[in-house]
């Protein structure tokens, strides 16, 4: 309860109460739990933290290595509070521009926090996954912060890798992706699934617990470690989809599965994070936006493109322009948004025929093919674009390509010769709601090269012929 306070004045902004009580719930815990009881060392993690914020860097930094001691001893080396106490030193080195330091804790933190996700997203309570997530943002924003500020290849990947996991796991949590796999499985695999469930659970509840003996705590986060290894081991040797859910994604994997003459570029909305002013959950700071671009086998770049709201403004009135045919700026405001998000980046665009869009926040609704460039180009004109929800869907595709007979393509099928009445029926469409047509004498007309589309498919996913459905063999029985 103690404790909690000491939180409580923390997120008022009261870091002397705060301060008071986390050092009376220290006193409390060293007393009646001992000094290697990890709530003990959630005390000095805690302590440290508002002794960081107040600028006692050197009271600070003891208090931080004695509950990474602790938790490393007690938890683990790759338990998710070792993460926040690694976090909380980079932050410290990095105040004291020991930013080589700085990264490394920063490295290992990720590390850790990366490979905890699988555990949280596979547990049933939603509120354990919102909270894991919430606690993902937070540090991905830490990240980024990092690596605008500290420019550099190492830093670089730091960011990007955050944002890579850290939208992959929204999406995961979102979509419910695991849980499609579990229902999807094979009946000679659903108990395995159950069992990886049941210890993923138990450990993202051990997390938020504290009646429990430090010595039993500790065995037992071994114990279901181990074995949420070996599930995990077993179910990835029966399942690709699953083994590709669960693997590790970096920057080196993504820009491998790039192809040559293409750039990824991973855009993200970030809040900044200064170590001296805030505690990561009451940023002062104004969101802004930040660019990656990444080529294959080559280190990303961090462009910090600017404040997220001026350039959410821009898209909101491009898109108002664009919709609205009496206007004559869309033009205009197509320009300023080319020099806002992709001048900054021109020098590193080059040499790329492709490049690989991954939007966030605003971003989403804007069409960047319709940006216009200092030459009155359009951007579609000037590169071939794509879209992703994020760089990991590269390492998805690949995986996905690995498999095959999961799919059947259907494309480009005959609708019928078109006849008098179907071009009658062109004027009719333009002029009234779809709901209003008479439809028995529409005749619709292929859509252009969904044929090709579809061979392209055919060889990104190893599919052979029968499973490839073209003109008259995609019929409505067929597919069924």
């Amino acid at each position: 309860m103690i404790h909690n306070l000491g939180d409580l004045f923390v997120a008022k902004g009261d870091l002397p109460k705060a301060k008071q009580q986390y050092e009376r719930a220290l006193a409390l815990r060293e007393r009646r739990r001992g000094h290697e009881h990890p709530y003990t060392a959630n005390s000095l993690q805690s302590l440290g933290s508002v002794l960081l914020l107040t600028g006692a860097y050197a009271e600070a930094e003891p208090l931080f290595r004695r509950a990474l001691e602790i938790r490393e001893r007690q938890l683990g080396v790759e338990q998710a509070d070792t993460a926040v106490t690694l976090a909380s030193l980079g932050a410290l080195k990095w105040v004291l521009q020991d930013t080589g330091r700085a990264l490394a804790y920063f490295e290992r933190a990720q590390e850790i926090q990366s490979k905890n996700a699988a555990r949280f997203l596979q547990t049933i309570s939603d509120s354990r996954r919102r909270a894991f997530l919430r606690s993902i943002a937070s540090d991905t924003y830490k990240y980024v912060s990092f690596s605008v500020a500290v420019p550099g290849p190492e830093s670089a990947i730091l960011g990007l890798n955050g944002i890579l996991r850290s939208k992959g796991s929204a999406l995961d949590s979102m979509s419910h992706s695991l849980s499609r796999l579990r229902q999807s499985a094979q009946p000679e695999d659903a108990a395995l699934f159950e069992q990886l469930v049941q210890v993923a659970s138990e450990l993202s509840a051990l997390t938020y617990r504290e009646s429990m003996p430090s010595d039993y705590y500790s065995k037992r986060v071994q114990e279901l470690n181990s074995e949420q290894e070996r599930l995990e081991t077993v179910i990835a040797k029966r399942s690709i989809e699953f083994q590709a859910q669960i693997k590790l994604v970096t920057t080196e994997s993504v820009s491998r599965a790039l192809p040559d003459g293409a750039a990824l570029i991973e855009w993200f909305r970030y809040v900044p994070f200064d170590p001296k002013q805030s505690d990561g959950n009451n940023q002062p700071f104004e969101p802004r936006y930040v660019a990656y671009v990444l080529k294959r086998n080559v280190d990303p770049i961090a462009i910090d493109i600017g404040d997220a709201q001026s350039i959410d403004s821009l898209i909101h009135e491009f898109r108002l322009a664009a919709s609205n045919s009496k206007r004559r700026d869309s033009d205009s405001i197509a320009m300023a948004l080319y020099k806002r998000l992709l001048k900054p980046l021109a020098v590193h665009l080059s040499d790329v025929s492709q490049i690989l869009m991954s939007p966030d926040g605003a971003l989403n609704l804007l069409p960047m093919s319709a940006l216009i460039n200092e030459h009155g180009n359009y951007l579609a004109q000037e590169f071939e674009i794509s879209y992703l929800t994020s760089g990991r869907d590269l390492l998805r595709v690949n995986a996905s390509s690995r498999t095959k007979g999961n799919a059947i393509v259907m494309a480009d099928p005959d609708f019928g010769a078109p006849t008098s009445i179907a071009s009658q029926s062109s004027s009719i469409v333009q002029a009234q709601r779809s709901a209003d047509l008479d439809r028995s004498g529409l005749i619709f007309r292929p859509l252009a090269n969904t044929d090709l589309e579809a061979q392209d498919l055919k060889k990104l996913l190893n599919l052979n012929e029968s499973s490839v459905l073209l003109h008259d063999a995609a019929t409505e029985a067929n597919l069924k």
